[in-house]
């Protein structure tokens, strides 16, 4: 059986990075409401990425 690639880990990883720029922007901009639907969006591009990239290495 196939093992199931870590997608929970990878949404994770990606808020993370999209939250610390986000919080940065919102801090000097006073743009607070932008930080969690800039954080989901930022996950789900992020594991978008790592969706295709682990099908290109698992096509090889």
């Amino acid at each position: 059986m196939e093992k199931r690639p870590p997608y929970l880990k990878w949404i994770v990883t990606g808020a993370i990075i999209t939250l610390i720029p986000l919080q940065i922007f919102a801090y000097f901009t006073g743009f607070k409401q932008l930080v969690p639907i800039g954080t989901s969006l930022g996950s789900v591009i992020y594991l978008i990425i790592k969706i295709n990239q682990h099908k290109k290495d698992t096509a090889e």
